[in-house]
């Protein structure tokens, strides 16, 4: 299963565990993904957990996703330092021009997003991703 994803913080920071081999249409799906009982009007930040990523779409099929208006930082969570999750950072920094990092803990990734936007710290992050339940997943 490429993606499962969960809100951190509701309506403001998405968490996405990805794993396997990803194709560019789960990343579409994921990219284009409506949450009905939110309505979203700050930066939606995604927090995307990459060492179990096995494979990811090439370049150039990277390039043609359809970015939303809201995005914000992405930040990929990779003790392993996983090159796949490497590889797709550095084509959205390149190509989607999307802010993006990669932090070697949810805690560092937490920190980061509450430095680059400033409305996150009155927020409360979750120590622990199985604090909240699962909001979907994506095949």
């Amino acid at each position: 299963m490429p993606f499962d994803y969960r809100w951190h913080i509701k309506g403001r920071v998405l968490l996405v565990m990805g794993s396997g081999d990803l194709s560019l249409q789960a990343f579409q799906q994921l990219a284009s993904t409506e949450f009905p009982d939110q309505i979203i009007t700050e930066k939606l930040h995604v927090i995307l957990f990459s060492d179990e990523i096995k494979s990811a779409p090439p370049m150039q099929q990277l390039a043609k996703l359809n970015v939303p208006e809201n995005r914000g930082w992405i930040v990929f969570v990779s003790e392993d330092n996983n090159p796949i999750g490497r590889f797709i950072a550095s084509v959205a920094v390149q190509l989607l021009n999307l802010d993006m990092r990669i932090k070697p803990t949810l805690e560092d990734a937490q920190a980061l997003l509450k430095r680059a936007d400033v409305s996150l710290a009155e927020y409360d992050f979750p120590a622990s991703i199985d604090e909240f339940s699962l909001l979907g997943r994506i095949e």
